[in-house]
C-alpha cells in the first residue's frame, strides 16, 4: 500500500514536471495539450547535440520515468548522477527504479537501490520517501530490523496524522506481524 502511495506522489509529480517542462520547451499545441512523445523526441535530439547538458538530463530522465521507458530513464538518470553526483533526484530516482524493476530473488539490485537512496539520504537527511524506499529494499533483503528503524526514522519527517505517516505505520505493522 504504502509503495503505491509513495510511486503514485513520485508519478504525479514526475507528469506535473513533465507539463511544465513541455510548456516551457515546446508551447502549447493548438488545442492546448502537448504531445509527451514529441516532447521527448525533441529533448533527444537536444541530447544527441549536446549530451552534457545536465538539465536536459535532468528532463529527458523525467520523461522516460512519466511515459514509463524504464530503462532509459535508468540510463538517463546514471547521466545526471555523472555529471553531477550530487543530485539527490538522480539518486533517489535512480534507487526507486532499480527496487522497481528488481528480480525478488536477486539481492544485487537491491544492494545497489541502497546505494543509491543512502547517497540521496546523504545529500538530503531525512527525505522521508528515499528512507521509505530504502526499507523497501532492505524487507526485500530480509534485513527486517533495519527495515523498521528505517521506516521509524521516515515517520519522524512526516507530518503525524497524514496519510503518508499512516502508510509508513501500516508498513511498520505489517512488517511487525509477517516477520516476528
Amino acid at each position: 500500500g504504502a509503495t503505491g502511495v509513495y510511486y503514485y506522489q513520485n508519478v504525479k509529480l514526475q507528469e506535473q514536471n513533465l507539463e511544465t517542462m513541455m510548456q516551457n520547451e515546446a508551447g502549447p499545441a493548438m488545442d492546448g495539450a502537448v504531445n509527451p512523445l514529441e516532447m521527448v523526441a525533441r529533448l533527444e535530439r537536444k541530447l544527441r547535440e549536446n549530451p552534457e547538458d545536465l538539465q536536459g538530463q535532468v528532463m529527458i530522465a523525467r520523461s522516460y520515468m512519466t511515459i514509463q521507458r524504464t530503462e532509459d530513464a535508468r540510463n538517463a538518470w546514471k547521466k545526471v548522477i555523472k555529471l553531477d553526483p550530487s543530485n539527490v533526484e538522480a539518486q533517489y530516482s535512480l534507487g526507486y527504479l532499480m527496487i522497481q524493476t528488481a528480480e525478488s530473488g536477486d539481492p544485487r539490485s537491491f544492494e545497489q537501490a541502497i546505494r543509491h537512496l543512502d547517497a540521496a539520504i546523504l545529500l538530503s537527511p531525512g527525505l522521508p520517501a528515499a528512507l521509505y524506499y530504502k526499507g523497501v529494499a532492505l524487507t526485500h533483503l530480509k534485513r527486517y530490523d533495519e527495515a523498521e528503524a528505517i521506516w521509524k526514522s521516515a515517520l519522524q519527517g512526516l507530518p503525524p496524522g497524514g496519510e503518508d505517516a499512516e502508510f509508513v505505520k501500516d508498513a511498520l505493522r505489517k512488517l511487525k506481524s509477517e516477520n516476528r
